[in-house]
């Protein structure tokens, strides 16, 4: 009786299967390890997703912005030139062409065609900073003045007394005050080929003129 309970309990332990207890601990394992390892991928993107948008170009008009203000820069209000009998819109620019006395549009853009001159300024409104409304003139046989060239510039200085013809620099103006340069004190009006344009003047060129202040 003793061998046959005995028999009895090792068929049983060998047909029994595993231990429920064991078995629960694999499937544990093997379902929760989605619910115990952290994805950091996946946390990093939703980091990502969470943090503010920086916007690069707008963090650098800002700097741009501080910048002038720190130093002191202002721009001068877009310039209106006068162009022969016209006036250019501030989107335009002036251009010159032909042979002298020289003809007057306004183009489209902020520059001229190729064997065009540029004339960026009518005077010292035009120019910030203190810079000066200078040109390069023609000067005829007749010694009437014709601009080809005019652009705000540091300074400006006419390097003598040219027969006419010739060429020379002048500074642009609108008042006595604008005519510094020793000699050429003159802010005078003069007319070529029906455009009128204001120019400082020695006293040689402003008999040539029209009106002189």
């Amino acid at each position: 009786m003793r061998a046959l309970s005995l028999a009895w309990v090792l068929l049983a332990i060998g047909c029994g299967g595993s231990d429920p207890a064991v078995a629960d601990e694999f499937d544990d394992g093997g379902n929760g390890g989605a619910d115990t390892v952290t994805d950091d991928t996946a946390s990093g993107e939703d980091a990502a997703l969470d943090a503010p948008v920086v916007d690069d170009a707008a963090s650098s008009d800002t700097r741009a912005e501080d910048s002038s203000k720190d130093t002191g820069a202002s721009v001068p209000d877009a310039a209106q030139v006068a162009c022969g009998s016209a006036t250019c819109a501030p989107d335009e620019t002036c251009c010159s062409s032909g042979a002298p006395p020289f003809t007057y549009a306004c183009v489209k853009g902020k520059s001229c065609p190729d064997g065009s001159g540029t004339l960026a300024c009518d005077g010292p409104e035009d120019c910030s900073g203190g810079a000066i409304c200078c040109a390069d003139v023609r000067l005829e046989t007749t010694c009437s003045p014709s601009v080809r060239t005019a652009e705000c510039r540091s300074s400006c200085f006419n390097m003598g007394p040219t027969p006419c013809p010739g060429n020379v620099r002048l500074r642009r103006c609108r008042a006595k005050a604008d005519c510094t340069q020793p000699g050429y004190t003159k802010c005078c009006v003069f007319e070529t080929a029906g455009t009128s344009t204001e120019l400082c003047a020695n006293d040689g060129t402003a008999s040539y003129a029209k009106s002189c202040k």
